[in-house]
């Protein structure tokens, strides 16, 4: 009887500490948090979602990478609440997001919030799969990549992708690293050189 008190104990945390959680709707670290309010502007269908935005060491040859908080199972879709992740060192060189403009770091950041629109339109099976499929296909990546970069320039940042495109492409192993999988600085100005409705 203990146990089975202790485990109803447990489940009520896991339900409800997330809530309290999200009771804030979004957390901005200092040094990004212009950068975050500005982008934001551009995506007002998250305006009620809850997105924590933290800054850490990754081990990813990544700038940042966003996805759902893992609570996901436990909540309805519309309750889901999202993490963005900023590497404090994007590449082996030690570049980092801080140092870019803020037209680039926007750029980065629209990006990732065009991860969560994705997101918000998948049942909690197919976020499943997605991770999974991300993880073990290249094609799928490629293809989920770029349609994040094509949501992106459809809220307005063509711009603002370019410009973190073409930074973090100085440095040429990360794009060894990343070579066909996303759009180039110069296929992104082939994008929005042409009409929206071509990207839909």
């Amino acid at each position: 009887m203990k146990i089975k008190r202790l485990l109803f104990l447990i489940l009520l945390l896991v339900l409800i500490f997330p809530l309290i959680q999200g009771l804030e709707s979004k957390e901005l670290p200092e040094k990004y948090k212009a950068s975050i309010l500005i982008t934001l502007e551009k995506y007002p269908e998250l305006e009620n979602d809850s997105i924590e935005f933290i800054e850490k060491r990754l081990n990813k040859k990544v700038c940042g990478f966003s996805r759902p908080k893992l609570n996901f199972i436990f909540l309805p879709r519309d309750k889901h609440q999202y993490k963005i992740s900023i590497n404090k060192r994007c590449t082996k060189e030690g570049m980092v997001l801080e140092n870019f403009s803020e037209q680039g770091q926007i750029g980065l950041i629209g990006h990732e919030l065009s991860h969560i629109i994705d997101y918000k339109n998948k049942t909690d099976w197919q976020l499943t799969l997605t991770g999974i499929k991300y993880k073990i296909n290249k094609d799928y990546k490629k293809e989920l990549e770029r349609e994040t970069d094509r949501e992106t320039i459809k809220h307005g940042l063509e711009g603002e992708l370019y410009q973190y495109r073409k930074t973090i492409y100085e440095d040429k192993k990360y794009w060894e690293d990343k070579k066909g999988i996303y759009y180039t600085p110069e296929e992104i100005l082939m994008l929005y050189s042409f009409p929206l409705i071509l990207l839909k």
